[in-house]
């Protein structure tokens, strides 16, 4: 094996929740040059990263699109590659890996878009198996290969992001409260009072999020101390996480940012399984309601009152907090 590409274009989360398996390929195959290819956009997230040879940027934005795509299928099948892994599941990483004439082409069953892999299985895990920590997904891709999943830890390289979030002469919380489904929302009130409690007790609270979300932080920040932090690019984010002693989120790519940097994690799910999307790590604790109807995976929640999310009242979020810097202070 001397060439490998492994291909994941989006979201945040999921370029980041694959590193784990480039790993255990470079570990498996160390001579091998091991590509990954991601959107353009995201390519700043792995600069650097050790688990990696060479890293693709596509340009998705691209115009036009099909030429763009096509003239990047023929770049990919220059490099001849002896194993592409399409972890996406597109058109374009379909169209990538046909014509990438490599002998062995993994990916996953998806409608229509699977029958130029040699090796192939299904997408969702096994109803008989418990579900699993999202990075051991790929490892069944490779397991005829003899790749195991032995190490599902998710790291990012170190960064120094200096005073973005001031000195820490105090706590410095960053509460990101965007969301990519309205299911997985907490209520913006519920953070205007986190917020307000967390400044008495003498903590530095910074609200995060994209451009788009400039509303929610602004209302939020109407009725609570906090300082808003637009993160205009993906090194501000990164920097500020990596800044951060706390990072309050939903389950979200800054969740995972965070467990990749080493930056203590609180994370409340709704819809989403922590179980699948959420590490074993005491670092990073989640808080979830035990509801008959998780997880649903919805995007929007049908019922009443939104009971999964809302239910996590902010009484019950201080508390946990409180009870976490306890923990990560130690005896």
């Amino acid at each position: 094996m001397n060439r490998i590409l492994v291909m994941r274009f989006r979201a945040l989360g999921d370029v980041l929740l694959a590193t784990p398996f480039l790993r255990a390929l470079k570990r498996r195959w160390p001579e091998a040059r091991l590509d990954y290819l991601v959107e353009e956009s995201l390519a700043p997230l792995l600069a650097g990263s050790e688990d990696l040879d060479r890293l693709l940027a596509w340009p998705r934005g691209a115009s036009p699109r099909w030429l763009s795509d096509l003239r990047w299928a023929f770049i990919l099948r220059r490099e001849r590659y002896d194993m592409v892994i399409d972890l996406h599941g597109s058109t374009a990483s379909v169209l990538f890996t046909a014509l990438s004439r490599a002998p062995l082409r993994l990916g996953y069953k998806f409608r229509g878009r699977h029958f130029f892999y040699t090796h192939k299985i299904d997408r969702a895990w096994p109803e008989e198996l418990p579900p699993a920590y999202e990075p051991r997904r790929h490892f069944r891709l490779v397991e005829s290969l003899g790749i195991e999943a032995e190490d599902l830890e998710l790291r990012l390289p170190p960064r120094s992001p200096g005073e973005l979030l001031g000195p820490a002469d105090t706590r410095r919380v960053l509460v990101a409260p965007g969301a990519t489904w309205s299911a997985k929302a907490w209520p913006a009130e519920h953070y205007a009072s986190i917020i307000r409690k967390l400044a008495s007790d003498g903590a530095r609270i910074y609200l995060m999020g994209s451009s788009g979300e400039q509303d929610l932080l602004e209302r939020i920040a109407e009725n609570a101390p906090a300082e808003i932090l637009t993160a205009s690019s993906l090194d501000t984010m990164l920097d500020a996480i990596a800044a951060a002693d706390l990072l309050l989120c939903t389950d979200s790519g800054s969740r995972h940012v965070a467990v990749a940097l080493g930056t203590p994690s609180l994370a409340l799910f709704g819809p989403s399984d922590p179980r699948v999307w959420s590490p074993v790590d005491p670092q990073h604790p989640f808080m979830h309601e035990e509801l008959d109807c998780m997880p649903c995976m919805l995007t929007d929640c049908p019922l009443a009152g939104h009971p999964c999310m809302n239910g996590l009242t902010p009484e019950k979020v201080i508390a946990r907090i409180r009870q976490f810097w306890t923990e990560l202070e130690g005896p």
